[in-house]
């Protein structure tokens, strides 16, 4: 298994100038009859993010597996929380996304496993790049796998507010904006100082009206994923983004990819506060509970069995 490495380096600036009037078609609607069976699918009186409706993958030991075991249970368990929800936030992100939760489905519906869902994303991601996405023992890095899943067709939406003539408007950025990619300067500070300095080094748009620049942030995000390698700050447990007229965005850190000796395994965070542990190779299909969150030091996600943090996502409850 390769060791993880950074992003590839795409399109990191964002659009030079904001069209106010700008406006994104709503993502392609779920068909009725796949929203209905999800509802009906979902006991109502069932605690969400429960580990009784999570799902995890089983080490393929023939095409190394173990990124997208650790990264796939992590989106499994967010996505069951609420399908009908995910569905529509998975499929307006992007083709392998729309494709996983797809499985996800089928998976609910009790037709195929969670490594058939995982076999059908990678085997497109495979034909997309046949190098970072190999078969067989190569192995595959966590944070090409982010970057590729995490990315936003069409540009992740943003805000902006000019300080000199005070004009709001929406627009897009690049489509890589919910990858908060981090420098290794910043290995010890929080995942939240993480994101402001991230934010702050992009280049901001330009304002339409007096054409100087503004301040800027992501609009009501609803996943984002950190690329923190060997980060040894602090994992805040959520993390807000300001939004538009002061309406914050609250994130919840949901999951935590780590890496060491050639593998990859995953801590995963519940919606009852509990802290799960996968390894695709040693729990197979299921997870160990290790903790609460809440009871837990500022240091104990930033290590897990000898393994360094690769990834963390974080996700709208």
């Amino acid at each position: 298994m390769p060791q993880d490495h950074g992003f590839p380096r795409g399109r990191r600036g964002i659009h030079a100038k904001l069209n106010s009037t700008s406006v994104r078609a709503d993502p392609t609607p779920c068909k009725l009859n796949i929203d209905e069976m999800l509802d009906l699918a979902k006991p109502q009186n069932q605690t969400a993010n429960s580990p009784e409706i999570c799902s995890y993958s089983r080490w393929d030991s023939k095409n190394y597996s173990c990124a997208y075991d650790a990264v796939f249970s992590i989106l499994c368990c967010i996505w069951s929380t609420n399908p009908h929800k995910w569905n529509k936030i998975f499929r307006g992100l992007n083709p392998e996304m729309a494709l996983l939760a797809n499985g996800f489905q089928k998976l609910l519906s009790g037709n195929i496993t969670l490594e058939d869902a995982r076999d059908r994303v990678r085997t497109q991601l495979h034909q997309l790049d046949n190098q970072k996405f190999k078969w067989g023992t190569h192995g595959t890095a966590a944070s090409d796998l982010a970057y590729m899943m995490f990315k936003k067709n069409n540009g992740a939406e943003i805000w902006s507010h000019c300080n000199t003539c005070q004009l709001r408007t929406q627009g897009f950025g690049d489509d890589y904006m919910y990858v908060i990619d981090s420098p290794t300067d910043l290995q010890h500070s929080s995942t939240s100082q993480v994101l402001q300095a991230v934010m702050n080094q992009k280049q901001h748009p330009t304002c339409n009206q007096c054409n100087q620049s503004t301040d800027y942030g992501l609009q009501t995000p609803r996943l984002i994923v950190f690329h923190i390698p060997k980060h040894k700050g602090i994992l805040d447990k959520k993390i807000r983004l300001k939004g538009m007229n002061e309406c914050n965005t609250v994130l919840h850190l949901r999951g935590i990819v780590y890496h060491g000796n050639f593998h990859f395994v995953s801590r995963i965070v519940t919606n009852d506060k509990k802290i799960w542990f996968h390894d695709g190779i040693l729990t197979g299909s299921n997870a160990v509970v290790e903790a609460n969150i809440t009871n837990i030091s500022d240091d104990y996600l930033t290590h897990c069995k000898g393994k360094i943090i690769a990834l963390a996502i974080y996700a709208q409850k």
